[in-house]
């Protein structure tokens, strides 16, 4: 079970999370929200090791995590597909494509990131996160790109792709339907 006890990250002396805790159920879906700049993106990345904490525990951190980030970071010299084959592998090259085609974007397939609109970048990035198929999901504001529509397809293809695995989801936007909301940073 993902257990985060007394966190305290800080950057150049100023506090950005300040003993915080939480047990994270074992799957599921859970939004954290909060204001901007109270340490929701800090927390994800204390969780995937990106960042050392100042003070506090994290445990229960899978060995396989998948993360989405609030920007896409897609390889600028590969395809939308290369994105999917970079997790997937060229042999599983139909079940990039499958990928693709769940997002919406079986069409851009063979488009690099510099020819996509920032909601399809956001997409591809998604469905990547989605692919490498990891018991822990970190999503850091994957919709925010997204029209309304497009944002409510993604998901039902989240709660329908993530059953089993542990999905933390930042958001200011309304949380899915259902998943419980952890508050982070309010004063």
């Amino acid at each position: 079970m993902l257990t985060v006890e007394h966190l305290t990250k800080r950057f150049d002396g100023v506090p950005v999370l300040t003993d915080f805790s939480c047990v994270f159920p074992e799957t599921g879906i859970v939004a954290i929200a909060g204001p901007s700049g109270y340490g929701k993106t800090t927390l994800l990345r204390c969780i995937a090791g990106l960042e050392k904490p100042d003070g506090g525990v994290i445990s229960g951190v899978p060995e396989r995590i998948a993360y989405c980030f609030q920007e896409d970071r897609l390889l600028p010299w590969r395809t939308a597909l290369g994105n999917l084959e970079a997790v997937l592998g060229k042999r599983r090259r139909a079940e990039a494509l499958g990928w693709l085609e769940r997002v919406g974007l079986a069409d851009a397939a063979d488009k690099y990131p510099s020819e996509l609109s920032g909601g399809m970048r956001s997409r591809v990035a998604f469905a990547r996160a989605l692919a490498f198929d990891a018991p822990l999901l970190l999503l850091d504001e994957p919709f925010h790109a997204l029209d309304d529509a497009t944002r409510a397809d993604m998901e039902s293809l989240l709660a329908e792709k993530s059953r089993g695995k542990l999905v933390l989801l930042v958001t200011h936007q309304a949380p899915p339907e259902g998943a419980p909301v952890v508050r982070i940073g309010e004063r």
